[in-house]
């Protein structure tokens, strides 16, 4: 057995187990066997483009999972290029995370801009006058309104 008849036999392999013809016990059984031939009709070990094909071929069921929360799902998650690149564009540096924190324990605070500022007394200033009204009223006897003393006694 040489090189591309090893090669033809690994991609007959592939078309089986695309096709649901080569369970994975059985798949593993082939995997072994075939490779224990090449190794002693050559009389070294494969090469290893050859025995990377053949080691996803044995994490098939894996590999192929196309569910969105396999990494969630799976105890062990076996990410592929596309998934790891996906997944590291979705993480936050750790420079960012580190001035967060640093922030929260030293306990200081960012300085407001001038249009937070200038909002927020306008609308302090209109909920002020608002109070200020409701509580004249109520002292001048025009809204109705109870005052309430509870006297608790010790003993």
């Amino acid at each position: 057995m040489n090189f591309e008849q090893f090669n033809v036999q690994i991609n007959d392999l592939w078309t089986q187990t695309k096709a649901g013809k080569l369970p994975r016990a059985d798949r593993f059984t082939a995997i072994e066997r075939l490779t224990d031939e090449y190794i002693t009709a050559t009389g070294r070990r494969p090469d290893p483009t050859q025995l990377d094909r053949l080691a996803t071929l044995c994490l098939y069921e894996e590999v192929s999972d196309r569910t969105p929360y396999r990494i969630q799902n799976t105890e062990y998650p076996i990410m592929g290029d596309r998934l790891f690149n996906e997944r590291s564009a979705k993480n936050v540096p750790l420079k960012s995370t580190d001035h967060e924190q640093e922030r929260k324990l030293t306990g200081s605070r960012r300085k407001r801009h001038k249009s937070e500022n200038a909002y927020i007394d306008r609308t302090v200033k209109a909920k002020n006058k608002e109070r200020r009204k409701q509580y004249n009223d109520f002292i001048r006897g025009k809204t109705e309104g109870m005052l309430r003393v509870v006297i608790k006694e010790t003993e």
